[in-house]
């Protein structure tokens, strides 16, 4: 079974004023891709039980509204899938067997939710700017 990418995150700092939630930058040892090299990622991650895979969150703001997508990093192909965007904030992330397991914050709710893995499926292979 092949070791875990470490995981780092630096320059973390409040989402929003006063928000209990965290954003920054990202390094996953081992798994270099253009859109690992913005900002903006929360501090949280989860490995599928093979270790074959990695989802990390970032952060997606948009028509003021909190929201945020997942990446699905394949560590053993080196490719990279993003989510479509995802309305509030997310407070824990589990990966099991039916999917990402989420805690999401939004207005005031805290809403549970199960994301197939199959609707990560935008491949991203271009350079994001």
């Amino acid at each position: 079974m092949k070791a875990k990418a470490p995981v780092k995150f630096s320059g973390m700092g409040e989402i929003r004023m006063g928000s209990p939630f965290k954003a920054g930058k990202v390094k996953v040892d081992g798994f270099d891709h253009p859109y690992l090299n913005q900002g903006d990622f929360q501090d949280r991650y989860a490995y599928d039980p093979s270790k074959q895979r990695l989802i990390l969150v970032r952060w997606d703001p948009g028509y003021n509204f909190p929201g945020f997508y997942l990446l699905m990093l394949d560590l053993k192909k080196q490719r990279i899938f993003r989510s479509p965007t995802i309305f509030g904030c997310c407070q824990t992330m589990t990966l099991e067997e039916g999917g990402v397991v989420l805690e999401i914050f939004d207005r005031g709710n805290i809403i549970d939710k199960t994301f197939k893995l199959a609707m990560i499926n935008q491949h991203l292979t271009h350079d994001p700017c």
